[in-house]
C-alpha cells in the first residue's frame, strides 16, 4: 500500500518560497546563483524568505528581485505581483522601522540645507545688530516746550518734554526725574536777552544726545 503524501499547499502571495522551491527542483546552489547574478547572497536569502520589505528601496531591490525570478524562468504574473506587494509594504507597512543614517540625511538636497542654514545665520546676525543698536545708539527725545529761538518777557520757562527706552535726561547739566512714560518738566530760570538750555539724554551704553533751546528773554 501506498503511502499517501501531503503535497504542501504554497500560497500564491509567498513569491518567495516558490522561487525557492524552484531553485532547489533545478539543483542550483545559491551560492552559484550569487555568483551567476552578481547579488548578495544575503538578499536572496531575503527574497526567498519573502521579506521584500527588507531589500535596498528604489530600483534597485526590485532589479535584484527581476533577475532572480527571470533567472529562475518564473510565471511574470507572480513577477509583477510582487513587485506590487514590495512598493505597498514600503509605503504602509506601520512596522516597518528604519533607523535613518546618514545616507538618509545626505538625500536631501545639499542646496536647501545650505540656504537654510545661511538663513538661519544672517537672522540670528540681523537679530543680534538690531539688539546692538536699540543699545548703543542715542535715546529718542521729543521736545513738547519750548520751541527754539522763542522770544519771551518772562524770567523763567517750562522747559517739557518725553524721552524713550528709560534714559537718563538732564537739562542744563541737572539730572530731571522722569515719570514712568518718560515724560519730565522743568522750571528753568533765564536772564536778560540770549539764553541757551541744554536737554541732554543718556542710556546706559548709549552715546549722549544733545537739544539746544535758544530762548530770548526781551
Amino acid at each position: 500500500m501506498n503511502k499517501f503524501i501531503e503535497k504542501q499547499i504554497i500560497p500564491e502571495t509567498n513569491i518567495g518560497l516558490i522561487l525557492k522551491n524552484k531553485r532547489e527542483d533545478l539543483g542550483i546552489d545559491l551560492k552559484k546563483v550569487s555568483r551567476k547574478l552578481n547579488i548578495s547572497k544575503d538578499y536572496l536569502v531575503m527574497i526567498e524568505n519573502n521579506r521584500l520589505d527588507l531589500l535596498p528601496e528604489g530600483v534597485y531591490g526590485k532589479k535584484f528581485f527581476k533577475k532572480y525570478a527571470h533567472f529562475l524562468n518564473i510565471n511574470k504574473n507572480y513577477i509583477n505581483d510582487a513587485l506590487e506587494e514590495m512598493s505597498l509594504n514600503k509605503k504602509h507597512d506601520p512596522f516597518s522601522t528604519r533607523t535613518t543614517n546618514k545616507k538618509d540625511f545626505l538625500i536631501f538636497p545639499k542646496i536647501a540645507r545650505n540656504i537654510i542654514l545661511i538663513i538661519i545665520v544672517l537672522a540670528c546676525f540681523l537679530y543680534l545688530s538690531l539688539y546692538a543698536k536699540r543699545i548703543f545708539s542715542p535715546p529718542e527725545i521729543t521736545i513738547f516746550y519750548p520751541e527754539n529761538n522763542l522770544s519771551i518777557k518772562e524770567k523763567s520757562i517750562i522747559v517739557s518734554g518725553n524721552v524713550k527706552d528709560e534714559a537718563e535726561i538732564k537739562i542744563n547739566n541737572e539730572l530731571i526725574l522722569t515719570d514712568e512714560n518718560g515724560d519730565f518738566q522743568k522750571e528753568v530760570n533765564l536772564k536778560s536777552g540770549a539764553n541757551n538750555i541744554t536737554i541732554s539724554a543718556q542710556k546706559k551704553y548709549s552715546k549722549e544726545m544733545f537739544i539746544n533751546r535758544y530762548i530770548l528773554v526781551e
